[in-house]
């Protein structure tokens, strides 16, 4: 028993000295431990939703939606949302038991300026759920697939977020 009290309290010491010394997991600094800082948004064809998600998603990494192309480490461009529903399954009498919902945002990362600098080509994020259908109460599934959306498009937004962290890591265009 004195050695897992021992091992307790080695633990302790280690963390103890080494957030003393300034060291941090990956991502838990400021601007999400990839150096981004900022990026202006241009939300192109992106519905509202995404386009708040995105800026809360950028201040959950520490960063935020420049003004500017000149304040922005990296400029994010929503060329487009779709959102899809399939049916995954059917019961018994052949009406939908379950869906599989997607949503696809296809978007452009640029580099701040110098503006001759080359963009990445277009890139695209999927998200899916699986939904099961609530049979007779309607309401309630509606309800239920409405929510899950909103949850698909704050999962989007966060996996943007990385990539442009990742896209500035990379291009060492961190200021």
């Amino acid at each position: 028993m004195w050695w897992t009290r021992r091992a307790v309290v080695l633990s302790c010491a280690a963390a103890v000295a080494l957030s003393a010394c300034g060291f941090q997991l990956r991502g838990a600094g400021p601007g999400g431990g990839d150096g981004l800082r900022g990026a202006l948004v241009h939300p192109v064809n992106a519905p509202p939703a995404l386009a708040r998600a995105l800026t809360l998603a950028l201040a959950e990494n520490g960063a935020t939606v420049a003004a500017t192309a000149a304040a922005a480490d990296a400029v994010l461009t929503v060329a487009g949302v779709d959102h899809r529903r399939d049916i995954a399954a059917l019961d018994n009498s052949g009406k939908a038991a379950a869906y599989r919902l997607w949503l696809v945002v296809t978007f452009r990362i640029e580099g701040a300026p110098p503006p001759n600098e080359k963009s990445m080509p277009q890139q695209q994020i999927t998200v899916t759920r699986h939904l099961d259908h609530a049979g007779r109460r309607v309401l309630q599934s509606d309800n239920e697939e409405t929510f899950t959306r909103e949850q698909m498009i704050l999962e989007a937004a966060r996996r943007l977020v990385r990539r442009l962290g990742r896209a500035i890591h990379r291009s060492g265009a961190a200021r």
